[in-house]
C-alpha cells in the first residue's frame, strides 16, 4: 500500500497517490524465456504464412504448366473447383484454338478447305458462295 507523503500514519482513510512504476524493474529469466516464445511463435507464423503463400503460388504455376486452357478457363471464371472437375475437360472440343480456325475457314473461306492435318485443298468456289462472302463484306464494310 503507498502512503501519501506527509499524511499522519494512523489515520486508517488515507487518500492513495497513483502507484508509479519502478525505472529498475528487474527482468527475470521467466521475463526472458515468455519474450523469446512470442519471438519464436511470431516467426513461426510469419514462416508459415509465407510458406503457404509458395505452395499456393507453386500449385497455380504447376496448373498452368500442365494445362493452360484449363487454367484460363478456372480461373478466368472465377471457378477455380472447375480444374478438378471433368466439365473443363467435356469443353475442350469448344476451346481448341485450331480446330476454332479451321471450322471458321471452312465456313467462311469459300475456295479452300482446311483438313484435320492442316494441310489445304483448293476447290473452285461456286457463285453462290461467292456471293454470300460479298454479301458478308459488304455488311462489315457499311458505316454504322
Amino acid at each position: 500500500m503507498t502512503r501519501i507523503l506527509g499524511a499522519p500514519q494512523n489515520v486508517s482513510s488515507q487518500v492513495l497517490a497513483p502507484q508509479q512504476q519502478d525505472s529498475f524493474e528487474v527482468i527475470t529469466d521467466d521475463d526472458l524465456y515468455k519474450a523469446d516464445e512470442h519471438l519464436t511463435q511470431e516467426i513461426l507464423c510469419y514462416a508459415g504464412y509465407t510458406f503457404l503463400a509458395v505452395l499456393f503460388f507453386i500449385f497455380l504455376i504447376a496448373c498452368f504448366v500442365f494445362d493452360p486452357r484449363a487454367f484460363v478457363i478456372a480461373f478466368g471464371t472465377g471457378s477455380p473447383c472447375c480444374l478438378l472437375s471433368p466439365c473443363i475437360t467435356s469443353l475442350y472440343k469448344y476451346t481448341d484454338p485450331s480446330q476454332l480456325i479451321q471450322a471458321s475457314s471452312n465456313k467462311y473461306v469459300p475456295g479452300i478447305i482446311v483438313e484435320d492435318d492442316g494441310s489445304l485443298k483448293s476447290y473452285e468456289p461456286s457463285p453462290e458462295e461467292l456471293e454470300y462472302l460479298f454479301e458478308l463484306i459488304n455488311e462489315f464494310m457499311e458505316p454504322t
